[in-house]
């Protein structure tokens, strides 16, 4: 019995020693483009819950491969819920293009509602090694308007694949996601004011 006991603690060290030690993962978080808010002289905003594919609702990072393949990274993590990281990055940058530091936590009441309400859904968020693709349906309103929507369909080259980059390329998206958003919201003051001078 004793051989077999050697036998079986020396198997265990060796497939001990032959098992290398998982590297911790590595974790990204987006981040706004736009610095401090300058002038508080804006609207109120509040920007509803961003919704995301079911691909994306992981802490890992994923990635198209060949045809019709998601990767999902295993030492790469997003450091927040990629939806909250979203909100987060395009309330930032909303709220400086205005300019604006009056900022509305969802759910808000009838009385704390504000003048500017943004909806965001990420139809899709990938890159294929080459490029990153931002696909989002968005839709602004302000107090005395009618919600509009609108499809973007946003890309970037990626100078690498690495998560870092690819954390950078989503910012920079997100950014410009940002600044389409305030002209679609400029645009629905502009079908306000030529509404209510046809009524005048």
């Amino acid at each position: 019995m004793r051989p077999f006991i050697s036998v079986l603690l020396l198997v265990l060290v060796v497939i001990t020693g032959c098992t290398s030690p998982t590297p911790p993962p590595d974790y990204f978080a987006l981040s706004a483009r736009h610095g401090a808010i300058k002038a508080p002289a804006g609207p109120s905003v509040g920007l509803r819950p961003v919704t995301v594919p079911e691909y994306l609702r992981r802490s890992a990072l994923v990635r198209r491969s060949q045809g019709h393949s998601i990767s999902v990274s295993q030492n790469e993590r997003w450091v927040e819920p990629l939806e909250d990281g979203i909100r987060r990055v395009l309330t930032l940058n909303i709220a400086h293009l205005l300019p604006s530091d009056d900022i509305r936590s969802y759910p808000w009441t009838s009385s704390s509602r504000p003048e500017l309400t943004v909806s965001v859904d990420i139809l899709e968020l990938i890159s294929d090694g080459q490029r990153v693709y931002l696909v989002a349906e968005t839709a602004a309103s302000r107090a005395n308007s009618d919600l509009t929507g609108r499809l973007f369909n946003l890309s970037k080259p990626l100078t690498d694949d690495s998560g870092s980059e690819l954390a950078a390329a989503y910012s920079d998206l997100l950014a410009e996601l940002a600044e389409l958003i305030v002209e679609q919201a400029a645009g629905t003051d502009q079908e306000a004011a030529v509404d209510n001078g046809g009524q005048s």
